[in-house]
């Protein structure tokens, strides 16, 4: 395929237009050809900024039109599943805006569709594929830190208060953006998740098919990793500070990285101890690529549509990262360790 056909719904949102359509119109093989949003008036700005063949304002004609390929869905999360599941049973390829779904049953539908249907989804979770995360995971994985000992993920936003619940609650929201980064970092799953403590005026328990939407609005977690590594994730919705979305600090036997510290002047810094602290550290900037905001990102799913590869996150993944989301809940009420479900195809469940 020389160039993908794509269909964005949900074009006029704010996310695709600071993020998803930029980086977009940055990479090569796309053609812009159909653009959907229920503000009309914000999306004929799209259309004339990026230059799509046509614009509507219901996603059906989107996955009815015969010149879209592939679908953006960049839709609040109460409509994922409706709609990427239409897509899909359309034969069009997707990529969604995270969170998979509200419920783990309703993941489940979707991904079972997409798989029935042969097509392909990608869930969005941006950080992962920033430079600086790239070049953080690389030092990680070459062991130059040693054996780990601490880890610290913080999530941090200036959002309002009262519009955590729209959004999912800050676990869901920012938190799950933290879960994924910690997955990619350390190529490890999260085994188990203990909430230390939440902030909210409700408290949303797990479960198969509860609807893990919540409030909350500060979040504390832990988690292990496999290995027995263990992390602590911090997650702030409204919050005063210097935090630019997320920082990572890596602790080892022989150094530490920091991803995103607030008071440091690079994005990624390295410190080794070679013969231990006492003795001093060395600090260091790794040298990182310096790539077009998102543009990694959305060239993986765009090569994958047009070379059959299979290289952006997965459908399954998203179930993954909603997967540690719902232990966190049911932690909430249990007050100890829970396990996250994963993803079983239905093959595995017969």
């Amino acid at each position: 395929m020389e160039k993908v056909r794509l269909g964005v719904i949900g074009a006029a949102s704010m996310i695709a237009r600071e993020y998803h359509l930029p980086a977009l119109s940055k990479c090569g093989g796309v053609e812009f050809e159909m653009a959907c949003d229920l503000n009309l008036e914000r999306l004929e700005d799209v259309k004339n900024q990026y230059g799509f063949k046509k614009v509507t304002d219901n996603y059906k004609d989107v996955l009815a039109d015969p010149d879209v390929d592939a679908v953006v869905i960049l839709t609040k999360i109460d409509t994922h599943a409706e709609i990427s599941m239409a897509a899909a049973r359309a034969k069009k390829q997707i990529f969604m805006q995270k969170a998979i779904s509200y419920s783990l049953e309703e993941a489940q539908k979707i991904i079972d569709t997409v798989k029935e249907s042969g097509v392909s989804m990608t869930i969005s979770y941006m950080h992962r594929y920033f430079d600086e995360c790239r070049k953080a995971a690389e030092i990680i994985q070459s062991g130059e830190l040693g054996e780990i000992q601490y880890v610290r993920m913080r999530n941090s936003t200036k959002n309002a208060e009262n519009i955590a619940a729209s959004y999912g609650g800050c676990i869901m929201d920012i938190g799950g953006h933290g879960i994924d980064l910690i997955r990619s970092l350390f190529h490890k799953d999260i085994v188990k998740v203990k909430t230390l403590y939440s902030e909210g005026k409700s408290v949303n328990t797990g479960g198969w098919s509860a609807n893990l939407n919540g409030d909350e609005t500060v979040a504390l977690l832990m988690y292990e990793l496999e290995g027995g590594a263990q992390v602590i994730h911090e997650i702030l919705w409204s919050h005063i500070s210097k935090t630019d979305r997320f920082e990572v600090e890596v602790t080892g036997r022989k150094g530490s990285l920091y991803i995103r510290n607030p008071f440091m002047e690079e994005k990624l810094c390295l410190g080794i101890a070679d013969q231990g602290v006492e003795n001093g550290i060395t600090w260091s900037t790794p040298e990182t690529e310096h790539t077009f905001f998102g543009q990694r990102h959305h060239q993986l799913f765009v090569d994958d549509v047009r070379f059959g590869t299979h290289d952006s996150l997965t459908a399954e993944d998203g179930f993954d990262v909603l997967g540690v989301v719902e232990a966190a809940r049911r932690s909430m009420e249990s007050g100890d360790w829970e396990a996250p479900v994963k993803y079983q195809s239905r093959e595995e469940t017969v």
